[in-house]
């Protein structure tokens, strides 16, 4: 199949889905080598008409955020729409590699609310119907919406509407006549799934499950779209706009006029960590709460080299190193307060502490130090803690094992979590530190 030519102009790809009678290929347009979407489906399907229906919807809409229509070719045995190829990887896809930041949640609800809120404004309102992370895709700060394979006029009447478990509300089970709020309630269920990376399977009740994932505010939004009576949800997207963009508004003002959140970063001795550890904390800090900044507050100079390799120098004169915001260290450098406060939280990176910063160090709201647990390492461990002599303080040891960490507690009473060895940029759910600064924040 690969590199056939269909049509005397479309060259195969790959083939990217098959689903009952459809298959969704890659093609390239030989003339003008460019990407295309071939979607097949045998003529005999029920599906069909519903191929000819999203051919129509589609060449009637213009908009740079969906997938506008090529070409629509019928053979005797099947019948193929060519769309316009649109980069990015799907958001389920993206939920299922990374925990989503509130902040980014909000930006990418933003602009499904902008296109649902062009269909919608359409003369004769266009209905979606299948709106689903699968169906979303993300391009750096672009969001798309595809497959309009079950979308009707709300005007048209149609039999045969199909809907997705979990995203398609009840009434698009029971045939009832459907308008914006049936979208509306699927768009709930993106919501829902971009804060937690699941489907939301109703039990009691109609309220999501409340915690620490999101803001109320947010939480408020999504149980309001996942009413099960129509009549009590939003009654337009524009609505969930209005509202999506005042929470942005209040959360972009985090730290203006209230003090961020301070964590203190150190090490037993040098080369043991303390950076990377400092950095790994940043990375999480940024994915669930939407910002961070690092600051250098030792002699290493090691963020210095760093930033000469990868770094990147914004406007407001706050570096950037693999997307973490921070300021490497100078002798007496004063940081204006004004550049703080457009941070919720902040790291700080003592490297090795001593007498004359200890108390500088242990002001941070949570302290973490960085410590060695081989035979040839103890020694600056104790002392270490014999300096701090703080509770507050959480020791973390690289390259242990849980029964080196057992023995520790054991023979010598040294709590120390263990720290696994993983990347810089590792953060998303499958990572242990994530899971692990989860467990202790």
């Amino acid at each position: 199949m690969q590199n056939d030519l269909w049509f005397g102009k479309y060259r195969i790809q790959k083939e990217i889905k098959r689903h009952e009678d459809t298959i969704v290929y890659l093609a390239e347009h030989i003339s003008l080598h460019s990407l295309c979407i071939l979607k097949q489906i045998d003529k005999k399907s029920p599906l069909y008409r519903g191929l000819y229906q999203e051919a129509k919807i589609l060449s009637s809409l213009h908009n740079t955020s969906i997938p506008c229509v090529f070409d629509f070719i019928e053979t005797k045995d099947f019948a193929c729409l060519i769309l316009q190829y649109l980069p990015g990887k799907t958001l389920s896809s993206i939920c299922q590699t990374i925990e989503l930041s509130e902040k980014l949640i909000l930006s990418y609800a933003i602009l499904l609310c902008d296109i649902l809120n062009y269909l919608h404004s359409q003369k004769q309102p266009v209905l979606h119907l299948d709106i689903k992370p699968s169906n979303i895709l993300i391009f750096e700060s672009d969001v798309y919406l595809i497959d309009f394979g079950s979308a009707t006029r709300k005007s048209d009447l149609r039999e045969d509407f199909f809907g997705t478990r979990w995203f398609a509300p009840p009434e698009q089970y029971e045939q009832f006549s459907l308008d914006e709020r049936t979208d509306i309630y699927s768009f709930g269920m993106v919501l829902y799934y971009m804060v937690f990376g699941r489907e939301y399977a109703r039990r009691k009740g109609e309220n999501i499950e409340v915690n620490n994932r999101c803001s109320r505010e947010l939480s408020d939004v999504i149980n309001r779209c996942l009413k099960l009576k129509r009549t009590i949800r939003y009654s337009s997207i524009s609505e969930i706009r209005k509202r999506l963009l005042q929470i942005q508004q209040k959360q972009s003002k985090i730290g203006i006029g209230k003090e961020s959140v301070y964590y203190s970063v150190c090490g037993s001795q040098q080369h043991i960590g303390c950076t990377h550890f400092a950095l790994k904390l940043c990375n999480f800090l940024k994915h669930r709460y939407g910002n961070c900044l690092y600051i250098e507050r030792n002699t290493s100079y090691a963020v210095r080299d760093m930033l000469i390799e990868k770094g990147k120098l914004s406007a407001d004169g706050i570096y950037e190193y693999e997307g973490i915001s921070m300021i490497p260290f100078q002798k007496g450098r004063i940081i204006p307060d004004e550049v703080l406060r457009k941070y919720g939280h902040i790291v700080y990176d003592f490297g090795v502490v001593m007498e004359e910063n200890k108390e500088d160090y242990l002001s941070g709201k949570r302290c973490f130090a960085v410590v060695g647990a081989k035979d040839w390492e103890k020694s600056q461990t104790k002392q270490l803690q014999s300096l701090l002599k703080h509770s507050k303080v959480t020791y973390f040891a690289n390259f242990i094992t849980t029964k080196d960490q057992e023995r520790l507690l054991c023979k010598e009473n040294l709590r120390i979590e263990r720290l696994p060895y993983e990347a810089l940029t590792l953060c998303g759910k499958a990572s242990e530190t994530a899971r692990l600064f989860q467990d202790i924040l």
